[in-house]
């Protein structure tokens, strides 16, 4: 050991000291240089929302030793080895304000080297908690913040908790279990997290809870089968507020062993199955729990019942098939023959029905047989009972005449029904006659009209047909000429007198030994003209005619009852029914009718004292036909849709024989007809 209490020695010592250090300085200079220092990470100026690595490089011109991390001025962490770096933990800081970050670099001689001061915004952020009430309790969980080491809760009966205001619940653990707490009260709650430099600022978003206990399980549960689906049933569980059904196609159904499904309503659907059983429990939910389960239900999801009182009702061409509802029924299917037995394999299948079916189509004078099963989405039924019904038909097709016409007259002679004149295919007059037989169905040829005509109009005064008016093509001019035919003798004859004035598409009736003759069209106009024809003395009489506001018109019809002649549609949409009294020479308004716009070409017969409406033009698409018929009956003014006329058409002539009406010729989008059809008013009431 140095002794330094020698004066002497001191001075020797010294100078060796001082040889020594000299030696040695020449051999290795002193470092006072301190190191460089930067912070790579965070940018200066960034907004940090979670936790950071804060990263610095840091040189020196022999070696750093260690690198000290400051946030505003406060020391959190070191490093000593590169690269240099240190976990943030924000929390702490997270109060939406500014906060500075400062790296000193230390090297082996002692330098201390600083970076630039940074700023960094830390963002407010919350600790992401849950917190869910129970039976007397309330279990808070949160997610784990990295470095916390311990977490304080606070928690109130008022909204608006704070670590102010707050009661605490010190260095807690995840989750936490706030037992003792009353039922039914609000419990609000945060939570912080707490480092080893302190609590956090930041924390959680306000939580709250209700203490409670879960529902009661369900009662009086019920399973049905349906079409589609099988329905469970249950009474409302006070507090639910949802419902769990578990499920399976053995009994013994359980949470463990039942297929779940979550989160219905009551009554639930169970769709999607197939044929066979399932067995059903049910349990209640609410924000405290899950009840106990309720007794298991059965459902068999199977084919639907068959139906029941089957029945068939014939109408005018087609049947009316009427049924019971079955049972899970989604649809029905109908088989139908026109032999007897009909099954599933044998008979025409008409599927995805519903009661009553109309089955259109039927061919008058057959029988049809029926069978209904029920369809669901599992399988189709047995049969049902077979029932029957003999088709008929209103309307019944006849023999066609010989050439197809319209703008012709009909007439009833002698039990046989005579058409005369009108247009063919090629526009032409017509003078040939026909001859009907309804008892025979068969057309004959007769004796042509002298002169070609359509438009015109005919009545029968002992046992002659007069024909009046019409359009001569070769004059190109309304006719005012009579010609007479007589059908006994098949000849024919011209009266002397002439009409006052020729007109075309008129309507005449025969009243008391009189005809009278109204309206019609001539030179491009409608008329208002009312004649009286004797044919006993080959004499005209002119008679009142309405205001023009009630009767200017052509393309009309008419009928009598009760020796009163019933004046009726015409041309542009006429709706009125004007009556003409023959023996008051007197006019009158009837109730009007609803034809749509479908009011000329029409044609019209008189049975039991009510008048049938024929066919038609549409007013808006002139010379479409149209298939309407009506029935009105004079003394109540009441108008009643009849069946409609198998083949649409205007220009049509009519007639009444034998208790039927006969509908025959007329027009259909400009192509004239030779069909003809027969009306059975009994069958069509």
């Amino acid at each position: 050991m140095l002794d330094f209490s020698n004066p002497q020695k001191k001075t020797i010592i010294s100078f060796f000291c001082i040889a020594f250090l000299l030696t040695t300085c020449k051999e290795k200079e002193l470092d006072t240089t301190p190191p460089i220092i930067t912070i790579t990470q965070p940018a200066n100026g960034a907004t940090i929302s979670n936790d950071v690595t804060i990263k610095v490089n840091a040189t020196d011109n022999d070696a750093v030793s260690s690198v000290s991390f400051l946030i505003d001025g406060e020391v959190i962490g070191e490093d000593t080895e590169s690269p240099y770096e240190y976990p943030w933990n924000v929390y702490f800081w997270a109060d939406g304000n500014l906060h500075t970050i400062l790296a000193e670099a230390t090297d082996l001689s002692g330098n201390v080297g600083q970076s630039e001061l940074i700023s960094v915004e830390i963002s407010e952020a919350s600790i992401n908690a849950i917190a869910t009430g129970e039976d007397g309790q309330v279990i808070i969980e949160w997610e784990m913040i990295e470095g916390a080491q311990s977490y304080n809760i606070y928690y109130s009966e008022s909204a608006g908790v704070s670590t102010g205001n707050g009661t605490k619940i010190s260095d807690v653990t995840n989750p936490y279990t706030h037992s003792g707490l009353t039922n039914g009260t609000t419990y609000y709650y945060v939570v912080t997290a707490v480092f080893d430099f302190g609590e956090s600022l930041q924390t959680s978003n306000e939580l709250s809870a209700i203490p409670g206990i879960p529902p009661l399980a369900p009662q009086n549960v019920s399973a049905s089968a349906g079409a589609s689906e099988l329905t469970i049933s249950w009474d409302a569980s006070e507090s639910a507020t949802t419902y769990n059904i578990y499920w399976s196609e053995n009994s013994g159904v359980t949470i463990d062993t039942g297929t779940k499904i979550s989160g219905v309503t009551r009554p639930y659907a169970h769709t999607g199955l197939t044929s066979g059983t399932y067995y059903y429990v049910v349990s209640a939910v609410n924000v405290y729990g899950e009840s106990d389960l309720s007794n298991e239900v059965i459902a068999t999801a199977s084919a639907p019942s068959v139906p029941q009182n089957v029945s068939v009702l014939a109408e005018d061409r087609q049947m009316v098939i009427n049924w019971n509802d079955a049972e899970r029924v989604s649809t029905y299917n109908i088989y139908w023959s026109e032999s007897p037995g009909v099954t599933k394999e044998n008979g025409t299948k008409i599927s995805n029905v519903t009661s009553p079916f109309i089955h259109a189509g039927s061919i008058s004078g057959s029988t049809y047989y029926y069978v209904v099963t029920a369809q669901n989405i599992y399988d189709e039924s047995d049969v049902s009972i077979e029932a029957s019904a003999t088709a008929f038909s209103v309307w019944t097709t006849k023999a066609s005449m010989l050439t197809g016409r319209y703008k012709h007259t009909s007439n009833v002679v002698n039990g046989k029904i005579y058409v005369i004149g009108g247009r063919d295919a090629n526009n032409n007059q017509l003078s040939l006659v026909e001859e009907y037989d309804p008892t025979t169905d068969i057309w004959s040829t007769k004796t042509p009209m002298p002169t070609g005509r359509s438009g015109h109009t005919s009545s029968v005064y002992n046992g002659k047909i007069y024909i009046f008016g019409g359009y001569d093509v070769q004059s190109s001019s309304e006719i005012t000429w009579i010609e007479v035919y007589e059908p006994a003798t098949d000849t024919w004859s011209t009266m002397t007198s002439f009409m006052q004035q020729g007109r075309s598409i008129l309507t005449s009736k025969m009243v008391n030994g009189k005809i009278y003759v109204f309206a019609g069209y001539v030179n491009n106009e409608f008329t208002l003209v009312v004649d009286e024809y004797s044919p006993d003395t080959d004499t005209w009489l002119p008679k009142s005619t309405p205001t023009p506001d009630l009767f200017p018109r052509s393309q009309l019809t008419s009928s009598v009852i009760d020796g009163k002649i019933y004046i009726i549609g015409g041309d542009f949409g006429h709706l009125k029914v004007d009556v003409y009294d023959p023996l008051e020479d007197l006019w009158s308004i009837k109730t009007a009718y609803d034809y749509g716009d479908n009011t000329d070409a029409m044609s019209t017969a008189v049975f039991n004292n009510k008048i049938y409406f024929i066919g038609g033009f549409e007013f808006n698409s002139y010379l479409v036909g149209i298939p309407k018929m009506l029935e009105y009956d004079p003394i109540t003014e009441m108008w009643n849709t009849r069946a409609q006329i198998t083949t649409a058409r205007g220009y049509i002539a009519s007639v009444v024989i034998n208790g039927k009406i006969y509908a025959i010729g007329g027009m259909n989008n400009s192509d004239p007809l030779s069909t003809v059809e027969k009306y059975d008013p009994a069958l069509d009431q």
